[in-house]
């Protein structure tokens, strides 16, 4: 007996139904929502995509260069992270084939597989571990730019009022009393 597809079709589509956001941010402040069940960045009314590894981050924050920075600086760690992760996988592979092809080998000399296993097992834990610690640090160079962001347009928004202008003559130095009182 086949179960009933009904509960499944029910709760997938109301798992899929959270995956966007009509929240627009009002005003010049930089904010992160959800498009289309991905990230984005939306200010000034306009949504920016998150792109391929962080490349809509410099867009969203462009114009405050300390911001620019953090933006660079987060793609930078994220690209970084998926190669290293890239060149750990082939090395980790190429370990596991050194391996395997010793299996069936009847012969005694192993040496040359052993290295390449041991090498590969190495050469995979450190580029993982490489990998890794840079998309660790790719959060924080995120954050940063969108707060550094924000901060420029309230320093912008807060920005010294002009001292009131006054009209009309000063008033005399003793207060006008030795016209009255003479």
């Amino acid at each position: 007996m086949r179960p009933p597809l009904l509960p499944f079709v029910v709760v997938g589509g109301a798992l899929l139904s959270g995956c966007s956001t009509t929240f627009t941010p009002s005003g010049r402040h930089l904010a992160i929502v959800v498009d289309n069940g991905a990230m984005a960045y939306s200010r000034d009314g306009r949504t920016y995509s998150s792109g391929f590894l962080g490349s809509g981050l410099k867009e969203a924050v462009s114009g405050v260069p300390a911001a620019e920075e953090a933006a660079a600086a987060y793609q930078k760690d994220l690209v970084g992270g998926v190669i290293a992760s890239i060149v750990a996988s082939a090395c980790l592979t190429t370990a596991l084939a050194a391996g395997f092809s010793t299996i069936d080998d009847r012969s005694n000399d192993h040496s040359t597989a052993n290295a390449l296993v041991l090498g590969g097992f190495a050469c995979g834990l450190v580029g993982m571990g490489v990998g890794l610690g840079f998309i660790a640090a790719a959060p924080a160079h995120h954050y940063d730019a969108i707060n550094l962001y924000n901060d420029a347009v309230d320093r912008q928004l807060e920005a010294p009022k002009a001292p009131p202008v006054l009209t009309g003559p000063p008033p005399p130095p003793d207060g006008g009393w030795s016209k009255i009182n003479p």
